[in-house]
């Protein structure tokens, strides 16, 4: 069972709260982009609810990312929010939650979610214009179209 296990009795007669972190290696959440790093512990503030045939789970998720702009290759530190994050699960079902016993484990579906969240490009701003030359490695030209082709048939191939 992982860390966020509520048992099922008490959470029939109440909402339970939870408050608290979970590293990358905890929730088992590995990155198979490089351009993507878990830079700390995911932080969570839930209610779970019993509604008669599963469990409502709802509140605030956070994760830390260090990551490389797909663009400029700059490093730049982003995070994962998710402030109004809600999910159901209903047990008995081929689900993602395992019960034992009287308890059930809600592990597995704040890691879905938080996979579900890396960016697939990570970008430093919408605005990034990508990798630019340096000056000097620009091939200038002086203007006229046979100049820019004469460019072009100098180079070997």
């Amino acid at each position: 069972m992982g860390p966020l296990v509520v048992n099922l009795k008490r959470l029939q007669k109440e909402p339970i709260r939870l408050h608290g972190s979970l590293d990358a290696q905890t929730l088992e959440i590995e990155t198979l982009d490089d351009l993507i790093q878990i830079a700390g512990p995911a932080r969570y503030s839930l209610v779970a609810q019993w509604t008669g045939r599963g469990i409502m789970i709802s509140g605030e998720l956070e994760m830390p990312l260090h990551c490389t702009c797909a663009r400029c290759l700059t490093e730049f530190e982003d995070w994962i929010r998710l402030p109004e994050w809600t999910a159901y699960a209903e047990l008995g079902e081929e689900d993602i939650l395992a019960v034992e016993g009287e308890n059930v484990d809600l592990t597995p579906l704040v890691r879905e979610e938080l996979i579900f969240a890396l960016p697939q490009h990570p970008l430093c701003s919408a605005e990034c214009p990508g990798i630019q030359p340096k000056e000097e490695d620009v091939p200038r030209a002086s203007g006229s179209a046979s100049d820019v082709w004469s460019i072009l048939d100098s180079l070997n191939l």
